[in-house]
Protein backbone atom coordinates (compact mmCIF):
# COMPACT_ATOMS: atom_id res chain seq x y z
CA UNK A 1 0.00 0.00 0.00
CA UNK A 2 1.63 3.55 -0.76
CA UNK A 3 0.90 6.22 1.66
CA UNK A 4 0.33 9.47 -0.36
CA UNK A 5 2.13 12.53 1.81
CA UNK A 6 1.61 15.73 1.27
CA UNK A 7 4.83 17.17 1.32
CA UNK A 8 3.81 20.39 0.80
CA UNK A 9 1.78 20.89 3.64
CA UNK A 10 4.42 22.34 5.59
CA UNK A 11 6.47 23.82 3.14
CA UNK A 12 7.16 27.05 3.51
CA UNK A 13 8.93 29.18 0.21
CA UNK A 14 10.80 32.18 0.15
CA UNK A 15 8.42 33.44 -1.78
CA UNK A 16 5.44 33.07 0.82
CA UNK A 17 7.61 34.98 3.58
CA UNK A 18 6.30 38.11 4.53
CA UNK A 19 9.53 40.20 5.14
CA UNK A 20 7.73 43.46 5.75
CA UNK A 21 5.55 42.09 8.42
CA UNK A 22 8.11 40.86 10.12
CA UNK A 23 10.63 43.34 9.57
CA UNK A 24 7.49 45.11 10.97
CA UNK A 25 7.57 43.48 14.37
CA UNK A 26 11.34 43.28 14.54
CA UNK A 27 11.62 47.25 14.53
CA UNK A 28 8.51 47.06 17.52
CA UNK A 29 10.43 44.32 19.75
CA UNK A 30 13.47 46.80 19.22
CA UNK A 31 11.79 49.42 20.22
CA UNK A 32 10.11 47.84 23.00
CA UNK A 33 13.62 47.04 23.88
CA UNK A 34 14.81 50.48 23.94
CA UNK A 35 11.95 51.61 25.76
CA UNK A 36 12.66 49.12 28.67
CA UNK A 37 16.26 50.12 29.02
CA UNK A 38 14.95 54.01 28.48
CA UNK A 39 12.78 53.38 31.59
CA UNK A 40 14.72 51.27 33.79
CA UNK A 41 17.45 54.07 33.28
CA UNK A 42 15.13 57.11 33.97
CA UNK A 43 14.12 54.66 37.08
CA UNK A 44 17.35 54.22 37.98
CA UNK A 45 18.57 57.74 37.73
CA UNK A 46 15.53 58.95 39.68
CA UNK A 47 16.23 56.96 42.35
CA UNK A 48 19.25 58.04 42.53
CA UNK A 49 18.11 61.45 42.53
CA UNK A 50 15.95 61.11 45.02
CA UNK A 51 18.48 59.91 47.74
CA UNK A 52 20.69 62.37 46.80
CA UNK A 53 17.88 64.70 47.52
CA UNK A 54 16.75 63.16 50.85
CA UNK A 55 20.50 63.22 51.91
CA UNK A 56 20.88 66.96 51.05
CA UNK A 57 18.21 67.57 53.09
CA UNK A 58 18.80 65.46 55.97
CA UNK A 59 22.20 67.66 56.47
CA UNK A 60 20.77 71.18 55.85
CA UNK A 61 17.35 70.52 57.60
CA UNK A 62 16.97 67.43 59.65
CA UNK A 63 20.30 67.24 61.30
CA UNK A 64 20.19 71.28 62.95
CA UNK A 65 16.90 70.07 64.37
CA UNK A 66 17.27 66.56 65.65
CA UNK A 67 20.03 68.48 67.55
CA UNK A 68 17.88 71.13 69.10
CA UNK A 69 14.78 68.29 69.82
CA UNK A 70 17.87 66.60 71.80
CA UNK A 71 18.86 69.56 73.47
CA UNK A 72 14.91 69.95 73.82
CA UNK A 73 14.35 66.57 75.24
CA UNK A 74 17.02 67.41 77.93
CA UNK A 75 16.08 70.32 79.30
CA UNK A 76 13.05 68.76 81.25
CA UNK A 77 13.95 69.52 84.17
CA UNK A 78 15.68 72.66 83.90
CA UNK A 79 14.11 76.28 82.83
CA UNK A 80 13.26 76.35 79.26
CA UNK A 81 13.91 79.53 77.18
CA UNK A 82 11.87 80.41 74.30
CA UNK A 83 15.08 81.59 71.90
CA UNK A 84 15.41 78.47 70.61
CA UNK A 85 15.95 78.37 67.12
CA UNK A 86 12.89 77.25 66.06
CA UNK A 87 11.45 80.59 65.67
CA UNK A 88 13.62 80.73 62.75
CA UNK A 89 11.69 77.22 61.02
CA UNK A 90 10.19 79.95 58.58
CA UNK A 91 13.64 81.38 57.85
CA UNK A 92 15.21 77.70 57.24
CA UNK A 93 12.39 77.14 54.67
CA UNK A 94 13.22 80.27 52.71
CA UNK A 95 17.31 79.33 52.64
CA UNK A 96 16.45 76.04 51.50
CA UNK A 97 12.92 75.66 50.05
CA UNK A 98 13.48 72.70 47.72
CA UNK A 99 15.39 71.07 50.49
CA UNK A 100 12.61 71.45 52.88
CA UNK A 101 10.02 69.39 50.70
CA UNK A 102 12.41 66.83 49.83
CA UNK A 103 11.94 65.74 53.35
CA UNK A 104 9.26 62.41 53.99
CA UNK A 105 6.21 64.00 53.82
CA UNK A 106 5.00 62.83 57.24
CA UNK A 107 8.05 64.25 59.05
CA UNK A 108 7.25 67.14 57.49
CA UNK A 109 4.22 68.02 58.87
CA UNK A 110 5.46 66.85 62.56
CA UNK A 111 8.02 69.34 62.33
CA UNK A 112 5.64 71.79 61.34
CA UNK A 113 2.37 70.87 64.25
CA UNK A 114 5.33 71.15 66.43
CA UNK A 115 6.95 74.34 65.48
CA UNK A 116 2.97 75.58 65.68
CA UNK A 117 2.65 74.40 68.97
CA UNK A 118 6.61 75.55 70.22
CA UNK A 119 5.19 79.59 69.00
CA UNK A 120 1.54 79.00 70.58
CA UNK A 121 3.16 78.39 73.75
CA UNK A 122 5.90 80.78 73.51
CA UNK A 123 3.21 83.24 72.79
CA UNK A 124 1.29 81.90 75.84
CA UNK A 125 4.28 82.32 78.22
CA UNK A 126 4.56 85.98 77.24
CA UNK A 127 0.78 86.09 79.22
CA UNK A 128 1.10 83.63 81.59
CA UNK A 129 4.92 83.63 82.66
CA UNK A 130 4.57 86.45 84.88
CA UNK A 131 1.90 85.85 86.57
CA UNK A 132 2.68 82.12 87.51
CA UNK A 133 6.16 83.56 88.54
CA UNK A 134 4.59 86.26 91.24
CA UNK A 135 2.76 83.20 92.28
CA UNK A 136 5.16 81.02 93.07
CA UNK A 137 7.37 84.31 94.86
CA UNK A 138 4.42 85.31 96.85
CA UNK A 139 3.85 81.86 98.26
CA UNK A 140 6.98 80.87 98.63
CA UNK A 141 8.20 84.00 100.70
CA UNK A 142 4.60 83.06 102.89
CA UNK A 143 6.09 79.48 103.10
CA UNK A 144 9.11 80.67 104.72
CA UNK A 145 7.40 82.89 107.24
CA UNK A 146 4.30 80.52 108.25
CA UNK A 147 7.22 77.91 108.78
CA UNK A 148 9.49 80.15 110.34
CA UNK A 149 11.99 78.69 107.92
CA UNK A 150 15.52 80.40 108.10
CA UNK A 151 16.56 82.96 105.15
CA UNK A 152 19.98 84.03 105.35
CA UNK A 153 21.19 87.03 102.99
CA UNK A 154 24.77 88.10 102.81
CA UNK A 155 25.76 90.94 100.67
CA UNK A 156 24.26 93.99 98.94
CA UNK A 157 20.74 91.75 97.57
CA UNK A 158 18.14 90.79 98.31
CA UNK A 159 15.35 88.34 97.80
CA UNK A 160 14.00 88.60 94.10
CA UNK A 161 11.06 86.72 92.60
CA UNK A 162 13.66 85.74 89.92
CA UNK A 163 16.01 83.97 91.99
CA UNK A 164 13.14 82.39 93.85
CA UNK A 165 11.48 80.94 90.92
CA UNK A 166 15.54 79.62 89.49
CA UNK A 167 16.22 78.32 92.85
CA UNK A 168 16.89 74.28 92.61
CA UNK A 169 17.72 71.40 94.02
CA UNK A 170 20.73 69.30 92.83
CA UNK A 171 22.04 65.72 93.62
CA UNK A 172 24.33 63.03 92.58
CA UNK A 173 22.13 60.02 91.67
CA UNK A 174 23.92 56.53 90.87
CA UNK A 175 27.52 58.27 90.59
CA UNK A 176 25.87 60.54 87.65
CA UNK A 177 25.84 64.60 87.95
CA UNK A 178 22.95 66.62 86.36
CA UNK A 179 22.10 70.36 86.30
CA UNK A 180 19.53 69.67 88.66
CA UNK A 181 15.52 70.95 88.86
CA UNK A 182 14.26 73.77 88.95
CA UNK A 183 11.79 75.16 91.58
CA UNK A 184 9.60 77.21 88.27
CA UNK A 185 10.04 73.20 86.67
CA UNK A 186 8.68 71.53 89.45
CA UNK A 187 5.54 74.07 89.51
CA UNK A 188 5.30 73.20 85.90
CA UNK A 189 5.30 69.85 85.93
CA UNK A 190 3.52 69.50 89.06
CA UNK A 191 5.54 67.11 90.79
CA UNK A 192 7.54 67.11 94.48
CA UNK A 193 11.76 66.59 94.67
CA UNK A 194 10.97 62.99 95.56
CA UNK A 195 9.43 62.09 92.17
CA UNK A 196 11.83 64.27 90.27
CA UNK A 197 14.69 61.77 91.94
CA UNK A 198 12.90 58.48 91.77
CA UNK A 199 12.71 59.47 87.60
CA UNK A 200 16.62 60.12 87.63
CA UNK A 201 16.69 56.70 89.29
CA UNK A 202 14.85 55.11 86.07
CA UNK A 203 18.00 55.99 84.27
CA UNK A 204 19.27 52.45 82.45
CA UNK A 205 22.69 54.53 82.41
CA UNK A 206 23.32 54.44 86.53
CA UNK A 207 25.00 50.90 88.15
CA UNK A 208 22.67 51.83 91.45
CA UNK A 209 20.31 54.56 92.48
CA UNK A 210 22.05 55.24 95.27
CA UNK A 211 21.25 59.71 96.36
CA UNK A 212 24.13 61.29 97.18
CA UNK A 213 25.24 65.29 97.48
CA UNK A 214 21.36 66.09 98.03
CA UNK A 215 20.89 69.93 98.42
CA UNK A 216 19.24 72.88 97.90
CA UNK A 217 20.52 76.52 96.19
CA UNK A 218 19.76 79.85 95.43
CA UNK A 219 21.85 82.24 92.46
CA UNK A 220 22.01 85.74 93.27
CA UNK A 221 24.76 88.00 91.69
CA UNK A 222 24.98 90.46 94.29
CA UNK A 223 24.10 88.23 97.56
CA UNK A 224 24.67 84.95 99.42
CA UNK A 225 21.19 83.26 99.55
CA UNK A 226 21.33 80.82 102.30
CA UNK A 227 17.51 78.82 102.73
CA UNK A 228 17.47 75.87 105.33
CA UNK A 229 14.66 73.67 103.38
CA UNK A 230 14.14 70.17 103.96
CA UNK A 231 12.88 67.83 100.99
CA UNK A 232 9.33 67.53 103.34
CA UNK A 233 9.45 71.03 103.69
CA UNK A 234 10.11 72.06 99.89
CA UNK A 235 7.24 68.92 98.91
CA UNK A 236 5.02 70.38 101.49
CA UNK A 237 5.45 74.08 99.52
CA UNK A 238 5.38 72.54 96.05
CA UNK A 239 1.86 70.94 97.28
CA UNK A 240 0.18 74.40 98.28
CA UNK A 241 1.57 76.14 94.63
CA UNK A 242 0.18 73.41 93.25
CA UNK A 243 -3.12 74.12 94.39
CA UNK A 244 -2.65 78.23 93.81
CA UNK A 245 -1.95 77.10 90.17
CA UNK A 246 -5.15 74.90 89.53
CA UNK A 247 -7.19 77.92 91.25
CA UNK A 248 -6.33 79.70 87.70
CA UNK A 249 -7.90 77.86 85.02
CA UNK A 250 -5.44 80.37 82.56
CA UNK A 251 -2.20 78.98 84.25
CA UNK A 252 -3.11 75.67 84.65
CA UNK A 253 -4.08 75.49 80.62
CA UNK A 254 -0.62 77.06 80.30
CA UNK A 255 0.96 74.39 82.58
CA UNK A 256 -0.90 71.41 80.37
CA UNK A 257 0.01 73.31 77.12
CA UNK A 258 3.76 73.56 77.98
CA UNK A 259 3.76 69.88 79.09
CA UNK A 260 2.26 68.91 75.72
CA UNK A 261 4.58 70.53 74.07
CA UNK A 262 7.43 68.50 75.90
CA UNK A 263 5.87 65.00 75.15
CA UNK A 264 5.62 66.54 71.35
CA UNK A 265 9.07 67.38 70.87
CA UNK A 266 10.14 63.60 71.97
CA UNK A 267 7.65 62.19 70.09
CA UNK A 268 9.28 64.39 67.17
CA UNK A 269 12.93 62.89 67.91
CA UNK A 270 11.77 59.63 67.93
CA UNK A 271 9.97 59.50 64.53
CA UNK A 272 12.54 61.40 62.83
CA UNK A 273 15.26 58.16 64.40
CA UNK A 274 13.04 55.91 63.19
CA UNK A 275 12.86 57.75 59.50
CA UNK A 276 16.74 58.09 59.53
CA UNK A 277 16.85 54.09 60.48
CA UNK A 278 16.04 53.33 57.22
CA UNK A 279 17.49 55.59 54.99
Amino acid sequence: MRINMNVNLFLITPEKINWEAIAAIGTILSSFVALGIAVFSYVRSNKRDNRSHEKEAIEKIIVPIRKELDSFSLSKWDSWYFSSRWHNLKDKQLEFPLQFFWIDEKIRKEIENFDQKFLRVDHLAQQRKLVLSELVASSFKKFLSDRGISCQITGNGKLEDENIIHSHWSAVVGGKHSSGVTLYNLVMWGKSVSEYLEERKRDSELPNTEVDELKFSMHNTSANIEISFTVEQFNEMLSQIDDEVKKDSKLEDYRKQWQELYYTGSELLKKIDAWLAVK
